[in-house]
């Protein structure tokens, strides 16, 4: 006894299906990127975001910053150090126009919001830094500017291609 098949009627059955799963994947990826961008407008509204995207910014800068010139010294104090290698490596701190305001945000001091050992929690999501940053001074733009300039490939990864500023902060 033989079984005979169709088999353009199971392709076509098989063809449909695929066109099915497709479309579904395709309404659940849009869905999908809809809850993302709602979250990032929600994550960029809690206070508390601000603090993590700052401190991730901070931390990313003083890392380049230590490859370039060398590991800060454990007593020494950031603004110390940020004072010494601006002094001596002037160029590649006018390069990326970092003066006195960028590098006031950059010393982790006593007494201010990003005392040392004060480190985030996790790694902010680009979208999530880029609006935060946005809103906020053209200094911390400078900095997060660097963090996306890096060469380290891992980093590359996390950094928008291009920075997307909410319309009211563009001129």
């Amino acid at each position: 006894m033989s079984t005979v098949f169709n088999v353009a009627h199971l392709t076509g059955n098989l063809s449909a299906c695929v066109q099915s799963l497709s479309s579904q994947v395709s309404d659940l990826r849009a869905e999908l990127d809809d809850v993302k961008s709602r979250l990032v407008v929600l994550e960029s509204e809690a206070p508390e975001s601000s603090k993590v995207v700052f401190r991730y910014i901070i931390d990313e800068v003083h890392k380049k910053i230590q490859v370039k010139f060398g590991t800060k010294p454990e007593e020494q104090l950031w603004s110390t150090y940020l004072w010494e290698k601006s002094s001596n490596e002037r160029a590649w701190f006018e390069d990326r126009r970092l003066g006195f305001a960028e590098l006031a945000l950059l010393s982790k001091e006593p007494n201010i919001d990003f005392e040392a050992g004060n480190n985030a929690a996790h790694h902010p999501e680009p979208a999530l830094v880029s609006r935060i940053v946005g809103e906020e001074s053209e200094s911390w733009r400078r900095l997060w500017d660097i963090v996306c300039s890096c060469a380290q490939p891992a980093l590359l990864t996390t950094c928008p291609s291009v920075l997307q500023f909410p319309e009211a902060v563009l001129p």
